[in-house]
């Protein structure tokens, strides 16, 4: 029994490091928990490294995250443990983290989807004002993002015709 416990925090402690960059110097870090060992359905938690920032609870696929050209910056999205969104926007001249509450959305774990039928994507970009966007085959919903307030603003749901074209959309304030 004894020797049970030193291989089990030695599990949970394992880590494999992928999708380090060196032109804007990000490291990710994905730590196994014993479930994420021994399930095929129990994904490793991702943790990013940016600078001195240290981001836990990273959504999507690599690289995880998005470039944002205009500001020299890299959006990621987080889910805590009891499921509240937050969003981090990263410098890559300073690495000053940004950290903006998601609440009332939910955006990210289709950001580097190779493959999927949904993909996201950094859709508008002024000032102060970041629109993300998921579109899949019948739906796109946008986030609009205020990065003075610190958090999301609005949020546009859009149906889709078989074209991509849209149909028929609402906007609403999330509060």
């Amino acid at each position: 029994m004894k020797h049970t416990r030193p291989a089990a925090l030695i599990l949970i402690s394992l880590f494999v490091t992928s999708c380090s960059s060196d032109e804007i110097q990000i490291r990710i870090r994905k730590e196994h928990s014993v479930r994420s060992l021994l399930s095929p359905h129990a994904e490793p938690s991702v943790t990013m490294i940016a600078g001195t920032n240290t981001i836990h609870y990273v959504l999507g696929h690599p690289p995880y995250y998005l470039k944002v050209p205009q500001w020299n910056s890299v959006f990621v999205a987080t889910e805590s443990k009891d499921h509240k969104f937050y969003y981090h926007v990263i410098s890559l001249n300073d690495y000053r983290d940004t950290i903006i509450d998601g609440k009332g959305t939910s955006f990210g774990y289709y950001i580097g989807e190779p493959n999927g039928i949904e993909h996201e994507f950094v859709a508008m970009v002024d000032d102060l004002r970041l629109m993300l966007t998921r579109r899949g085959d019948k739906r796109q919903i946008s986030y609009l993002l205020d990065m003075k307030e610190k958090r999301a603003v609005s949020m546009t749901i859009e149906d889709l015709d078989s074209e991509g074209k849209v149909t028929r959309g609402t906007a609403n304030e999330v509060k």
